[in-house]
């Protein structure tokens, strides 16, 4: 089921990046990047292992920095919010959260009628590229 599933690190979605020794900057991964066999190979939706490319500032107006997803926290979506879905049968899907139930999340998917509970885990902020 999706409240079994583990988030992953998608492009697009709002993000608090938290490097050794400075604070905590709110940022944007612009890319996502799977290290292998000394060669940096396009990952389409999973950096645990790699790279994630993050543009600093909550609207992607700062410098541009590669970190590791160690190094991320995915930001909780508020009511209202466009969000993408980050694991589960909807992997990728974007939407609006219409509503937050304790630890479930209410998303309208983009492109249909269809209204999801999901676990608000696998649930971020969407940031229009």
């Amino acid at each position: 089921t999706d409240e079994d599933v583990k988030a992953c690190f998608l492009p697009d979605i709002l993000v608090n990046v938290h490097t050794a020794g400075l604070d905590s900057e709110v940022g944007v991964i612009r890319d996502v990047s799977l290290l292998s066999n000394a060669n940096i190979l396009p990952m389409c939706y999973f950096c645990r292992d790699g790279m994630c490319k993050v543009s600093l500032g909550a609207s992607d107006e700062g410098d541009t920095i590669m970190v590791t997803p160690s190094e991320l926290k995915i930001v909780r979506p508020r009511k209202n919010d466009h969000v993408k879905i980050l694991g589960g049968s909807y992997l990728g899907f974007t939407g609006k959260l219409v509503g937050i139930d304790g630890l479930d999340a209410i998303v309208k998917i983009e492109d249909n009628i269809d209204i999801k509970i999901l676990a608000l885990a696998i649930v971020a902020t969407f940031v229009q590229p």
